[in-house]
């Protein structure tokens, strides 16, 4: 037994490095390529890419299961930042946890070598019928404007072994394009210059939706008015989100599939997950998330919403067409609404 104990030590070890695993080269769009274990697998349909940051997401499959869900070994997200994003905000949206860890703020991290900054948790996975104690650790370099979250089970990577992985992986994401460039072609405001059109817009937008008896409230907190959503954000750019509640449901037992453009709210892994899968609605910033999330009571419950943003630093030909603009999204939203109900936005057995 002392034998078999320490070969299987031995090849959890090895396996553990990721320096002694087949390496394969990703493309990362046209800016930048990076460098993974071959069973890492990149995830395209999950990239995000805004004005002002890079998302990439990856994973390293588990097992299939007979209950017809799979599960995941490891997860692995890259973020770039552009190179003019504030980086006083760079520090508030990583301690705050944005696009990278969710639930209570998980502050900055600890100073460590070469400018990397580190967040270790321990964190159990959870995937019936896989419940695994894991790793989950961030790690930025607030000069090159990265940040690299990363979980992994406990029995496959001792904690040393994970930075050392990850503290390689930093070296191993080289930007090769312009960063600059790629992220101006996503912009609808100049460097300078967005702050009229943003007090212009908010001041037309709170008129059309007072029309209505809607109001705004201040920056990130939603105001409610029977299914009516209203939240203006304080992203870049901001942008008012037009929020309509479809339905609600029992959790179903069995995966499930939309077939409209809906966001929908799950209790998964100890918090509320944000969903569209992959059809085109929108998905909240993380702070307008936290704030609707004060209202999903029921944990055994999916919460489904239409969700329609509005571009506020955006410069509109006339402030007649840009109060139009609102009051068609109000109406079709309302039309979506009605007609979601009637012909259904699930396929399945989990329809309403």
């Amino acid at each position: 037994m002392g034998l078999l104990s320490s070969l299987l030590a031995a090849c959890t070890g090895a396996s553990g490095q990721w320096s002694r695993q087949t390496p394969t080269v990703h493309q990362l769009d046209s800016v930048a390529h990076v460098t993974l274990p071959q069973e890492v697998k990149a995830q395209p349909a999950a990239t995000v890419r805004t004005p002002d940051y890079l998302k990439y997401d990856f994973e390293k499959p588990y097992k299939s299961h007979i209950n017809g869900t799979s599960s995941v070994a490891e997860e692995l997200s890259i973020t770039l930042f552009a190179p003019d994003y504030p980086r006083e905000r760079f520090d508030t949206d990583v301690a705050d946890g944005g696009i990278f860890l969710y639930g209570r703020p998980p502050g900055p991290g600890t100073a460590g070598e070469d400018g990397l900054r580190w967040l270790v948790q321990e964190y159990t996975y959870e995937r019936h019928p896989v419940l695994e104690p894991s790793w989950r650790i961030r790690l930025d370099h607030r000069e090159r404007g990265l940040v690299i979250v990363w979980r992994g089970f406990k029995k496959q990577y001792t904690l040393e072994q994970a930075r050392a992985n990850l503290t390689a992986l930093v070296q191993q994401i080289v930007v090769t394009g312009n960063l600059s460039t790629d992220f101006a072609t996503r912009r609808s405001w100049p460097t300078d210059g967005w702050h009229k059109p943003y007090e212009t817009n908010l001041r037309v937008a709170t008129a059309v939706l007072a029309e209505k008896e809607f109001a705004l409230a201040s920056t990130d907190s939603i105001s409610r008015k029977g299914k009516w959503r209203f939240i203006v954000d304080n992203e870049r750019p901001q942008q008012l989100h037009i929020i309509h509640e479809l339905a609600t449901i029992a959790l179903p037992e069995s995966p499930f599939r939309t077939t409209e453009k809906i966001t929908y709210y799950k209790f998964q892994q100890a918090r509320w997950y944000q969903d569209n899968q992959g059809m085109e609605s929108e998905l909240l910033p993380p702070s307008a998330q936290r704030a609707l999330a004060v209202e999903f009571t029921d944990q055994k419950k999916i919460y489904f919403f239409l969700m329609t943003p509005v571009d506020l630093w955006k410069a509109y030909p006339s402030e007649v067409e840009f109060a139009s603009h609102v009051r068609a999204i109000l109406r079709r939203t309302e039309s979506e609404h009605t007609r979601m109900l009637r012909d259904g936005f699930i396929a399945g057995d989990a329809e309403p």
